[in-house]
């Protein structure tokens, strides 16, 4: 009888992390739905858009964020089935017998919170969805003559130049949540992935954040007219907002970037 091993894997999504990717991709297909939803019906209010329109727009957007989100998690789930090596892939086994199991080493690394990691992947989804669907909804409210009115905050063209460096990094992001979640610690590897991911993230930040065209016009325009004391308050605050932005992010990317890889180096 000869028996004739295939070379490359005949399959999407393996069983050793099967059970993992279909609990994520159901969590996360849910929660971009309802997260669509409340947006097109918070978009519908503040727009005053024709009612007819509202319930096919709720279904379609839904439908079609939930599509999304359920590509993005199978493409993060395909890449480390290829990505991680058998053994590794071996161990997340549920059903490998204890036997063939590896003994803790002495000084165990304490486990990532799961409950942190969903959170962190929730965060990330429900900006994807902001950032591509619903970004025109950040808005200020002001009153003029006793009358309130909103005005964006972003410059939609300019932000939209950025989008796509933007839905890379937060697909890298769950990539990096969902490697946490299966491999439940520490690795080189991870480390140096949360590193990528991290600097990616702050020249990102550093581009988008490095004038004040990134403020909608249409908002500039407003402080512009006001008097001149409160418009170079005005105009410092937003400048100072910026630097403040980049040395906080600065500081809690070194901070997790060092994390990984000192927790994996003592093992704690």
């Amino acid at each position: 009888m000869i028996i004739v091993k295939l070379a490359k894997k005949n399959y999407l999504i393996g069983p050793e992390i099967y059970e993992t990717y279909r609990m994520i991709a159901k969590i996360f297909m849910i929660i971009a739905a309802a997260g669509s939803a409340v947006g097109v019906t918070v978009d519908f209010i503040f727009n005053d858009k024709p009612l007819i329109a509202f319930l096919p727009n709720l279904i379609s957007s839904s439908v079609s964020a939930a599509v999304g989100v359920f590509g993005a998690i199978t493409l993060i789930f395909a890449i480390i089935e290829r990505t991680a090596s058998e053994e590794t892939l071996n161990k997340l086994h549920k059903d490998l017998p204890p036997e063939d199991i590896e003994e803790k080493p002495a000084k165990a690394q304490k486990p990532f919170n799961k409950f942190a990691i969903i959170a962190g992947m929730v965060v990330t989804l429900l900006l994807m969805i902001l950032f591509n669907q619903f970004i025109d909804l950040l808005r200020v409210y002001y009153t003029v003559n006793g009358t309130g009115q909103f005005v964006r905050v972003i410059n939609i063209e300019l932000f939209r130049t950025y989008l796509p460096y933007i839905n890379v990094l937060l697909v890298l992001q769950l990539l990096l949540y969902v490697s946490k979640l299966i491999f439940g610690r520490w690795t080189y590897p991870l480390a140096f992935g949360n590193l990528l991911v991290n600097l990616l993230s702050l020249l990102l930040l550093f581009a988008i954040l490095k004038n004040t065209d990134i403020i909608d016009s249409e908002l500039m325009g407003k402080i512009s007219q006001l008097p001149e004391e409160v418009k170079n308050v005005s105009e410092k605050g937003i400048r100072a907002l910026f630097t403040m932005l980049k040395v906080i992010f600065t500081v809690i990317f070194a901070l997790d970037t060092a994390e990984g890889f000192l927790r994996r180096k003592k093992g704690t």
